[in-house]
């Protein structure tokens, strides 16, 4: 103890006590050495509480750590209570031999100032390099010593372990592209233990070295390592130690024979993905080092810092497999879009870069080319001039802008332009910001358009919050937007599910889609856009998600910003699914936009953390979301029919059915009817006319009409009266020809109507004013109650 330094902070502190001004942390530095440094501090301010004690070597940070120890002599000294001692390691062993500096500052608690104790610096000479990273105890390798064990414990390999406690065995004998191999048993516990593998420094997978092996017996553990791509690939393999119940002991020690590399080339990997190997290997190469992985046991997210940011991967349970989409042009990423609005519409070729926006398809083809593709502008900046710039492979010079986050300069990838410039840690969540991404489509220079994410993952759920900010100097066309484009592995477009109903958040039965719909899902309360109406129906729970044909590797996704506009579910034709979220907005000046999305390595039906998917995303929906989501009746314009909620639109009434446009529309009522109305404006038909105007009083049909038709019209009535139906045969065609009035009836006035036509006597005005020797009222069809009446 350094007497005399606590008496000079004594009379220090004392005469602080006479100043109203907040005072720095007081203590001294007692000792640096090879392997600790010691000492004692505390905040005048707070005497009683613990501070922060960071530690310096040749000017560089250390180590840190807080003052723990308690120390009577400092207590006694300045009349304080509490713990107020530190002892940090200090591991020299990655410095070697040389002389360096130590300063050790204490981390005052209200911001005041750090000052370094007094004591600091102190010199170490090392002349030989301790060797203690990663062990507790045991002999430095310089005649020192790494640390001791408590009471009861012994050191094991660097390892304070209880007495008696033995560290696990094994090997790890084969590392090949379809095969990581090997045993492991702890001496100490008769069962199976858990083995974890490394991959490039990352966990990829645990397990239970289970497998029967004639050598060993159920200890022996086999794992087919996923697609990995080119480059070469450190595999280590860690048993985890176990005590005699089974519980961990802390002894993880790695497997003889680790570590391994593992060289798989582009093995495995299928459709787009292969092509992206084969043809771009500096991602596969460095795709573990460069890439930061973010979640917990039950999900894990890989953020690629030297691909703007972009998602490379994500998983479940277990780690692996990747439900990801592994390539720059597919994974998942912001990818904007835009023209610089100026010049008519405009035919580019696609044959050879060409500059011109042709006015028709005919006048492009007639340029030489052998296909060409409209552009809704032809002059704007965003045309490539094919001298400075050109497109990128499967573009044209017309095509609009397209910055997205894995895109580096030149239409390349490997360079790094498509770095990002900023990563933080803030507590589990991992911030990436990307200033300047290339574009897709050409190489046109960067777009100073600040792409940002936050990404968070556990409990089953990744969540990741976008920023976009664009501050000029020119807006952009209005364009969908893919925020972010979304490709799932390959395999993954089989089965698509949403909710498109009625009932949100009630539980109710889910769509499912067999094979890509290849379409698009609204957000509720969101107008079509671009592409016209080509939506299957809403997602109005603000999920959408795939699974492969065996449903054994799902992803389900979600979203309830106001940005989104519709979700697309259709494949990329290489089976590969595409459930990209679109927005529909232009890139103005000043914008500034924020939104997140979350993502489930899991079908939307399966328990994690104690609930399904969807129950999940119910609890995340804010109020303002399933408020837009409340069913809204579909009856404008509709008279009748279903509202789209359950409900309808209105009821028909009388003879009048419902369309299937909703409109009540008249059913004729024209059952077991000749003529007549049929109730909707029509009629059910017509009736010939009364065959008395067809040869006027010949009833015998001789010819003439003589004093024979007189007696058989006479004869006629006569038999109507006697209520008899024997017809005179003088009547040669039916009784309706005796109605020579048409009033349906039999009598004297058409006995006398025959006799004025036998005596060669006209009708007269008042039975046939049109003049046609036939009465007015014959001229017309005789129907009665919806019959044609004749005798």
């Amino acid at each position: 103890m350094n007497h005399i330094a606590i008496a000079i902070w004594v009379v220090f502190f004392c005469l602080g006590a006479q100043s109203a001004q907040a005072a720095q942390p007081l203590g001294h530095l007692d000792a640096a050495t090879p392997t600790y440094v010691g000492g004692w501090a505390f905040d005048p301010d707070h005497p009683t509480v613990e501070i922060a004690i960071h530690v310096y070597v040749n000017g560089t940070f250390a180590t840190a750590g807080t003052t723990t120890g308690f120390r009577p002599d400092v207590n006694a000294a300045y009349g304080i209570t509490g713990n107020h001692g530190y002892t940090l390691p200090l591991d020299f062993s990655a410095y070697g031999p040389g002389t360096y500096s130590v300063v050790a500052y204490g981390i005052d608690l209200d911001g005041e100032g750090n000052p370094g104790l007094i004591g600091s610096p102190q010199i170490v000479t090392i002349s030989c390099a301790p060797q203690c990273t990663g062990k507790q105890c045991g002999p430095d390798g310089c005649g020192g010593s790494c640390g001791s064990c408590g009471g009861g414990q012994t050191c094991t390999n660097g390892t304070c372990v209880a007495a008696g406690d033995q560290p696990a065995i094994g090997s790890l004998d084969v590392v090949a592209p379809g095969q990581i191999g090997g045993w492991a048993k702890d001496p100490d516990y008769n069962g199976p233990i858990a083995i974890h593998i490394y991959i490039d420094g990352v966990l990829f997978k645990a397990l239970l070295a289970q497998d029967y092996r004639s050598d060993v017996g159920y200890h022996g553990f086999n794992w087919v390592p996923p697609p990995l791509g080119a480059g070469t690939h450190q595999v280590v393999v860690y048993a985890i130690g176990a005590t005699p119940t089974g519980a961990p002991s802390g002894q993880n020690p790695s497997l003889p024979g680790s570590p391994k590399n593992l060289i798989q080339g582009c093995a495995g990997l299928q459709s787009s993905a292969l092509g992206w190997c084969e043809g771009l290997a500096p991602y596969w190469i460095t795709r573990q080092s460069d890439t930061v992985f973010v979640g917990d046991e039950s999900v894990r997210v890989g953020v690629n810092k030297s691909f703007g940011g972009t998602i490379f991967y994500l998983s479940g349970q277990g780690f692996e497999p990747n439900l990801i989409l592994e390539h720059g042009g597919g994974a998942v990423q912001l990818s904007i879009w835009g023209y610089d609005p100026v010049g008519p519409v405009g035919w580019f070729g696609q044959t050879f870069c060409d500059p011109v926006g042709y006015p028709s398809q005919a006048t492009c083809l007639l340029a030489g080319h052998i296909s060409c593709v409209a552009r809704a502008f032809s002059t704007g900046a965003h045309v490539s001039d094919c001298i400075t710039a050109t497109p990128c492979t499967g573009w044209t010079a017309g095509a609009p802008w397209n910055p997205i986050q894995a895109q580096g300069k030149n239409c390349g990838w490997a360079d790094a332009g498509n770095d990002v410039v900023q990563t933080n840690w803030i507590g589990s969540t991992y911030y990436t910001r990307h200033n300047k991404p290339f574009h897709f489509t050409s190489t046109q220079p960067p777009v100073t358009m600040p792409m940002e994410q936050w990404v968070s993952a556990k409990d089953g759920m990744a969540t990741v919050q976008y920023r976009l900010t664009y501050q000029g100097p020119s807006p952009w066309s209005i364009h969908p937007q893919e925020i972010p484009a979304i490709f799932t592995a390959y395999g993954m477009d089989a089965h698509y599910y949403y909710y498109g109903g009625n009932q949100p958040f009630t539980g109710d039965t889910v769509t499912h889609v067999v094979g890509p719909p290849n379409s698009h899902l609204r957000m509720p309360g969101q107008a079509a856009y671009g592409h016209g109406d080509d939506y299957i129906g809403y997602a109005r729970e603000g999920w959408w998600g795939v699974c492969d044909a065996d449903q054994d590797r799902c992803i389900t996704l979600a979203g309830f910003d106001d940005i989104y506009n519709e979700v697309s579910l259709s494949t990329n034709g290489g089976g590969e699914g595409y459930l990209t979220a679109l927005g529909w907005f232009p890139v103005i000046p000043n914008l500034d936009v924020t939104w997140t999305l979350y993502m489930f390595p899991y079908r939307y039906d399966q328990v994690v953390n104690g609930k399904t998917v969807r129950q999940h995303i119910t609890d995340l929906a804010p109020q303002s979301f399933k408020n837009k989501t409340a069913c809204q009746t579909q009856c404008a314009g509709k008279q009748c029919g279903p509202d789209g909620c359950g409900g309808n639109c209105g009821s028909c009434g009388g003879n009048t059915t419902c369309t299937a446009a909703g409109n009540c529309q008249c059913v004729p009522q024209c059952t077991d009817k000749q003529c007549g109305t049929d109730g909707c404006g029509g009629n059910c038909g017509q009736c010939a006319p009364s065959a008395a105007c067809g040869s006027p009083g010949d009833l015998d049909q001789t010819g003439s009409v003589t004093v024979v038709d007189v007696q058989c019209s006479l004869l006629s009535v006569l038999a109507v009266l006697g209520g008899t139906s024997n017809w005179p045969a003088c009547l040669a065609i039916g009784p309706t020809w005796v109605d020579e009035n048409c009033d349906l009836s039999l009598d004297v006035a058409d006995v006398l109507i025959t006799i004025g036509r036998a005596l060669g006597q006209p009708l007269g005005a008042a039975l046939d004013n049109n003049g046609n020797d036939c009465a007015d009222v014959c001229d017309q069809p005789i129907c009665a109650g919806g019959s044609c009446l004749s005798w």
